[in-house]
């Protein structure tokens, strides 16, 4: 568990860290990399589901008020405290505006207050339903300090839905040289999450669980403008998300459901080239058709001893029970195993999904398509 005295120690700790940084900092060139592309900004990508404003307000004015000495300090402690809580966070993510806001709270101008801010940026990363560069070089702007500005777009990179046409407003955030082109390097090396799964990071062995019901054919304007499938969109997204956010120590898999359900390997397996080359082209066989047997895609992944949460995503009501399917799911994850559930529709109601989020510790994300 989290003391107050272990927030104070790590943050002497990184400041002995990034003292070390500056002196490698001024002996060093750092090298020019060229520009990689990026992800664009996801189409449909909808804040709805972010913390309801009651609960918001809740947890800012209780991290404001923080009665202590030294108030910044237990701030963090108290954010970090709250973000691991399942039952506070009841399944909701951060909106842009609610984690800027937040960020300010611990802008109070000291060195040892800069670095507390960065750790502030670091616990609200996960739970950010996703940025825009603006929004992100606000939370720069917090700091005047250049290696806690780096640190802060370590954090905040992979969260920033459209870095691709947008990466000069966090270079631009740098003085001198070797600052500016550690930012470049950072930024063209990120591989930003979307909104359709987030950061698949935050669980070792995961299954993909993917409706491919006949509504999964139904189209949309796609990032250009051309029309594009629900289900082709999202074998693009399930694509970039095996082959650039997967790492070596996660296991996982891919199962699809619609009148009945299927998987790519009986069970999670190992991150290598072999298996995301597999993945990859179990993923693009998928075609939609029939209706949407939501519960036996989820017991297929539940029956895997090894799964430690599970990726959903639908575009429409399941059949069946949506209250068997919560009990169901529920006990399987005894607030142990998350659930992460995402919504691929216009309108539709997704409540019963954001209880199957809070329920299991996951976050709910709608994207709205």
């Amino acid at each position: 568990f989290l003391t107050f005295n272990s927030i104070v120690l790590r943050i002497l700790l990184k400041q002995a860290a990034t003292m070390a940084f500056r002196c490698i900092l001024s002996i060093c060139v750092l090298s020019v990399f060229a520009s990689v592309a990026l992800a664009e900004l996801p189409p449909g990508c909808v804040e709805d589901t972010a913390m309801p404003d009651d609960q918001y307000s809740a947890l800012y004015d209780k991290l404001k008020d923080t009665p202590c000495k030294f108030p910044v300090y237990m701030r963090l402690y108290e954010l970090e405290q709250y973000l691991s809580n399942k039952e506070e966070m009841k399944g909701f993510g951060l909106s842009p505006e609610q984690t800027v806001e937040i960020g300010s709270l611990f802008d109070d101008g000291g060195s040892f207050d800069q670095l507390v801010l960065d750790g502030a940026m670091t616990a609200l990363g996960p739970h950010t339903l996703g940025l825009a560069c603006t929004d992100g070089a606000t939370l720069l702007e917090l700091s005047s300090n250049q290696n806690t500005r780096i640190d802060i777009l370590k954090a905040i990179v992979n969260i920033s839905l459209d870095l691709g046409n947008n990466s000069a407003l966090y270079v631009d955030k740098f003085e001198g040289f070797l600052y500016k082109e550690e930012a470049k390097r950072i930024v063209n090396e990120a591989t930003p999450y979307g909104c359709t799964f987030g950061n698949t990071s935050v669980v070792k062995r995961l299954a993909f669980v993917i409706d491919t019901s006949g509504s999964m054919s139904t189209t949309f304007p796609g990032p250009e403008g051309t029309p594009i499938s629900r289900m082709a969109f999202v074998q693009q997204q399930l694509n970039d998300q095996i082959r650039m956010h997967l790492s070596d120590d996660q296991e996982f898999n891919i199962i699809q459901f619609s009148s009945s359900a299927s998987q790519w390997q009986p069970g999670v397996q190992p991150v290598t080239d072999e298996n995301i080359a597999s993945a990859v082209a179990f993923a693009e066989k998928l075609s939609p058709s029939g209706s949407t047997n939501m519960i036996g895609g989820l017991t297929a992944a539940m029956k895997d001893s090894k799964v430690e949460g599970i990726f959903l995503l639908t575009d429409g009501a399941p059949d069946g029970s949506k209250t068997a399917i919560i009990d169901a799911v529920t006990a399987w994850s005894q607030g142990k195993k998350p659930v992460f559930p995402t919504a691929f529709m216009a309108g539709s109601d997704g409540d019963w999904m954001q209880e199957l989020a809070d329920k299991t510790g996951g976050m709910f994300r709608k994207i709205d398509a």
